[in-house]
């Protein structure tokens, strides 16, 4: 039977502070999840965490996941964050996130 991704989802979320449970299940569920919800903003950054996945034959790295992430949900705090964590170890990127930071805070009905 098929499982609701997003029901899938939640039950991941409130276990994945329990290393063992995440690490060895986590991405193969996110992957999961996004092959039939690619618009979940929180499934893209939870796998951003997990280090990057393949989703429906495609290789996105932390990166990617954050940014995919942030395209869906561009308030989501925790996604900004960890972008910025990767961006500083590669200082060419980090110029790109604040001007895509600048032009969602431009946007934003604050």
């Amino acid at each position: 039977s098929d499982v609701c991704s997003s029901d899938l989802f939640l039950l991941l979320d409130r276990r994945q502070r329990r290393s063992a449970f995440r690490y060895c299940f986590g991405r193969f569920c996110y992957e999961h999840v996004l092959q039939h919800q690619p618009d979940y903003a929180k499934v893209w950054y939870a796998l951003g965490v997990e280090g990057g996945g393949v989703v429906a034959g495609t290789a996105y790295s932390k990166k990617t996941c954050y940014e995919q992430a942030l395209q869906h949900q561009p308030d989501l705090a925790d996604a900004w964050f960890f972008l910025s964590r990767v961006a500083l170890r590669d200082l060419s990127s980090l110029r790109a996130v604040i001007m895509q930071l600048l032009g969602w805070m431009g946007s934003c009905a604050c």
